[in-house]
Order: structure tokens, then C-alpha cells, then sequence
């Protein structure tokens, strides 16, 4: 899909295939789903921060202004901090596994990546300082926004775990999830 659609404008494809589907139904709701965070870029390294745009919420804007009639119709769904693709992942077994995870951050206008470490002899360090550079952005929303922040904050002072791939997992969609609703209250669709 996502060679199908590049270099053509997602909100105004979205908006084509709203046109055409809503009509042929009497619906009570329509979910606009977002495709969850993208893959870590190629060449992922610890001690840098990468950002992607957020494609989802352009495209989910584009539509809210649009002004077709259908839009009290229309919610916003979306899958996490995970790319959609993990869901057909079958989980390891035993303790294997990577020896690398993902911190993730949501912004209003990106995605944020910082790699971390599960295991060897700079794993504290190298993880308080990842939690460190997300904490730092003017973009983070303190410990008061949700416990995703307030473990962040933790994490890069020293006083909380460094995680692992649960805690990580959880800590990143509850930030996420926790900025999402009180972005959608702030600017409701009706």
C-alpha cells in the first residue's frame, strides 16, 4: 500500500475512498485508523535521536477540514507505538530476542526514536541518557502528562528501572495513548 500511495496526498486519498464508502451504508460511526508508529529508520544507533513526520495526523487534520457532511461520523483509531506490521509477529520464545529495544515519543508533528539497550555493560547508561534526550525536548509534557512521562523522567534521573522490552512497550503507549485522547478532546471532530 504504501508504494501504491507515494508521493500522492494520503488526506486526499482518504478522503476519496470516505466519498465513496460512506454513502453505501447507513453507518453510526466510521474509524479512520492510523497505521501505528513507522519501523526505526535503517541504520538505528544508540546515543541519536530520530524523528519521523507524522504522516497519520496531517492526513487525519486534512480530513477534519475538509468540511464534508459525514465528518460527526468519523473517530480516530489508532494501534500504538508499534508498526502495525508487529501484530502478524509471532512473539520469541524463551529469553532470546533482541539486545536492542525502542523508546518512543509522541509529538504533534513527529515521531521520536531513541535506541536502548536489553542487556550488556552500558545498558544504565546507555538507556538513562536515551530517556535523558527525550526528556529534554521542548515537546515533552513533564511527569504530570501521565505515568509515561513521569517514567521517563524517572528512568533519566536515575531514580526508576532502565526497562526492558514490556516496560518499554507499555511506557511508550501510554505516553502515546494518554497525548492522543487529550489532543481529539482539545479539537473535536464535531
Amino acid at each position: 500500500m504504501r508504494r501504491a500511495l507515494a508521493g500522492r496526498d494520503a488526506a486526499k486519498e482518504a478522503l476519496r475512498a470516505l466519498d465513496t464508502l460512506v454513502p453505501l451504508a447507513p453507518w453510526r460511526t466510521v474509524a479512520v485508523m492510523s497505521g501505528g508508529f513507522p519501523e526505526p529508520p535503517d541504520g538505528f544507533r544508540e546515543g541519536t535521536s530520530y524523528e519521523a513526520p507524522r504522516a497519520d495526523w496531517d492526513t487525519w487534520h486534512g480530513i477534519h477540514h475538509s468540511g464534508r457532511l459525514y465528518l460527526p461520523l468519523l473517530h480516530y483509531g489508532d494501534y500504538g507505538v508499534l508498526p502495525a506490521r508487529y501484530t502478524a509477529r509471532t512473539p520469541p520464545s524463551g529469553k532470546g530476542g533482541p539486545s536492542w529495544g525502542v523508546l518512543r515519543y509522541t509529538t504533534s508533528r513527529s515521531y521520536l526514536f531513541e535506541k536502548v539497550l536489553q542487556r550488556g555493560d552500558h545498558r544504565d547508561a546507555v538507556n538513562r541518557a536515551a530517556a535523558g534526550r527525550i526528556r529534554s525536548l521542548t515537546d515533552f509534557r513533564g511527569p504530570s502528562a501521565g505515568t509515561g512521562e513521569g517514567w521517563l523522567r524517572d528512568c533519566a534521573h536515575g531514580s526508576g528501572t532502565t526497562g526492558n522490552h514490556s516496560v518499554w512497550n507499555r511506557v511508550g503507549n501510554i505516553q502515546h495513548m494518554t497525548f492522543l485522547v487529550k489532543c481529539l478532546e482539545e479539537r473535536p471532530v464535531h
